[in-house]
């Protein structure tokens, strides 16, 4: 295992701590993240393939359902199966993405007592090690979708390459969420349970199977609340759309979701002294 690296963090560093956190804890980072990518497919018959498969798979079944069994279209205009379909898969990908980080958030800490009794090792990091497990699946799902648009549609548009500036405040919320998700989880052991309920609300309660623009205003204000709404929507935008959000909206995001990461990641900081006393 590589060598832990200890940063102290300076006047700027304590406003930029988790990042330095990364920087210096870097090698861990990588290692327990090719850790968890290789011991999750050891053993099956096709292996990494599988994150190709079951994504596609997944949006077979979702388009024969909703796109042809229940004729359901992305406006009220018209737009054909496959646009819905596509549409679709973007909206999975952002959802997959955030799930497979805060489902297992909870059980964070729980599940690797070793790390908790070892003094000098930052458990700051393992939110950072689920992210970038994630990442590695989501850049390959966008593979299948790069694939899929190319053959049904054409070449994907240019605003494509936006994609992982989309994808930075997705990330920074998702930290938030994992960090205050896994301190709580060490004192509240149903805390799993819920945050199961909670992540299919979020699907159902975002434009994932359909638009904002088909129900009423009334909704969509308060469905706007659901963090995972905006980035639906841009992703969409530069992946399918070829449309550039707008840089404002961008902006306000990345503020609010870098702060929320801050804070989360200062009541983690706090909250760690007390673990090995229930863990």
């Amino acid at each position: 295992m590589p060598t832990l690296v200890e940063t102290r963090p300076g006047l700027v560093g304590s406003i930029f701590e988790p990042i330095t956190r990364l920087i210096g804890s870097r090698q861990i980072v990588y290692y327990l993240t090719r850790k968890r990518i290789v011991l999750r497919y050891r053993g099956s018959l096709l292996g990494i393939f599988w994150v190709l498969i079951s994504p596609a798979l997944t949006l077979v079944i979702y388009t024969v359902v909703f796109g042809v069994m229940l004729r359901a279209r992305w406006s009220s205009g018209d737009t054909s199966t496959t646009e819905y379909a596509l549409m679709l898969y973007l909206g999975l990908c952002v959802y997959w993405f955030v799930s497979d980080c805060v489902a297992e958030a909870p059980n964070l800490i729980l599940n690797h007592p070793n790390y908790v009794k070892k003094v000098v090792f930052p458990l700051e990091i393992l939110p950072f090690v689920s992210v970038a497990d994630a990442l590695f699946h989501t850049l390959l799902r966008f593979l299948v979708f790069v694939i899929a648009v190319s053959i049904l549609e054409g070449p994907p548009p240019a605003t494509i390459l936006l994609l992982p500036l989309v994808w930075i405040p997705v990330c920074l919320w998702t930290l938030a969420l994992c960090w205050l998700l896994a301190a709580a989880g060490v004192f509240l052991r149903d805390l799993r349970e819920v945050v199961a309920l909670a992540l299919v609300a979020m699907l159902f309660l975002s434009p994932i199977f359909y638009s904002l623009d088909n129900i009423p205003d009334v909704a969509a204000a308060v469905m706007r609340l659901n963090p995972i709404v905006i980035p639906v929507i841009q992703v969409r935008e530069v992946a399918f759309l070829g449309v550039i959000p707008d840089p404002a909206t961008w902006l306000k995001v990345v503020g609010l979701s870098a702060f929320c990461a801050r804070l989360s990641y200062a009541i983690f900081s706090r909250s760690r002294g007390m673990f090995a006393d229930v863990v």
